[in-house]
């Protein structure tokens, strides 16, 4: 398996699980975790609360940087947070249309497993709603997924820049 795929798969399950979630930002999850620890052990003392809450948070703290960088990377294709470091003509002529593509598809697959082909009738199903090519909608999945990994930081590909894929995508 190619990094790309890697990439692929966990930006994927990423938009997916923040669908699930309810699109929390990553502070509303937090505070939920909290909440969650406060009403469960409501008759412990407050110092063994605020520890075990802290330890929740530890603990989901990659799913927490995973909502942060969902919630970044749709702020930035709506255009309500600059891409620093990104070249904002290729990222922005169609961030709308690029966010519009991620809801979509990957916001119906939170139902059992995202297969190949799910995936391919949700592509096809959303080209259809929006008059464009399949190639055009998987083109804007590709560039969403390049910004999520910049926003989380993974590792795409060594040689490419961002701007080169993003470039590539269009």
């Amino acid at each position: 398996m190619s990094r790309t795929d890697r990439v692929r798969l966990y930006a994927t399950a990423a938009f997916v699980e923040y669908y699930k979630l309810g699109c929390p930002t990553r502070k509303q999850y937090e505070d939920y975790l909290r909440n969650t620890v406060y009403k469960k052990l409501e008759q412990k003392d407050p110092q063994t609360i605020m520890r075990v809450a802290d330890n929740v948070i530890f603990e989901n703290r990659a799913l927490l940087a995973d909502l942060d960088a969902v919630d970044k990377t749709f702020s930035m294709l709506y255009g309500n947070i600059p891409m620093v470091g990104i070249n904002r003509a290729h990222a922005l002529k169609n961030g709308a249309d690029v966010a519009e593509a991620v809801k979509g598809v990957y916001f119906g697959l939170h139902r059992g497993k995202p297969s190949t082909k799910r995936i391919h009738e949700r592509v096809v199903a959303h080209a259809v709603s929006v008059y464009a090519d399949p190639s055009t909608v998987y083109r804007w999945l590709a560039q969403a997924r390049a910004l999520f990994a910049v926003n989380r930081g993974l590792v795409m590909d060594n040689d490419k820049s961002i701007d080169q894929i993003i470039k590539e995508c269009e």
